[in-house]
């Protein structure tokens, strides 16, 4: 009887602790997914302030590099079109706004709309994304 109450005891004591690593409740949104758009919203704050100097490029590639590892991550989260597809616009402006800058053809009046215009995109979608439920 002391040998049965015994592991009754080991198992109860680690069967607790092994129920308590398991979260019953997933995330309401998917923290990855969020951190590339934020991260990629955060850039698009260093592009507008360095519009016309040497750092602009770098910043507006690290904006569209970010926009596709989320796209890419994205794409194996389970009915995600709607993200997938608005991420693909975001792809398409910062495209454009990389192509601009990479061949020197552009202003800073430009620079600062475009990057706007990515900015309100990504507070949008990052809006949509920290309500989504999983």
């Amino acid at each position: 009887m002391k040998r049965f109450l015994l592991a009754f005891a080991i198992l109860g004591l680690s069967g607790c602790s092994t129920l308590s690593d398991l979260n019953p409740f997933p995330a309401p949104f998917d923290p990855v997914e969020l951190g590339y758009l934020a991260d990629a919203r955060f850039l698009t704050t260093k592009v507008y302030a360095s519009c016309g100097t040497d750092d602009t490029p770098g910043y507006a590639h690290g904006v569209l590099e970010q926009i596709q590892r989320a796209q890419i991550y994205s794409k194996y989260i389970p009915s995600n079109k709607e993200v997938i597809d608005a991420e693909g616009i975001l792809i398409k402006l910062s495209t454009e706004l990389t192509t601009r800058i990479d061949s020197k053809s552009y202003s800073v009046t430009y620079c600062h709309l475009k990057a706007n215009e990515i900015g309100s995109a990504l507070d949008d979608l990052n809006k949509v994304l920290g309500e989504k439920k999983r």
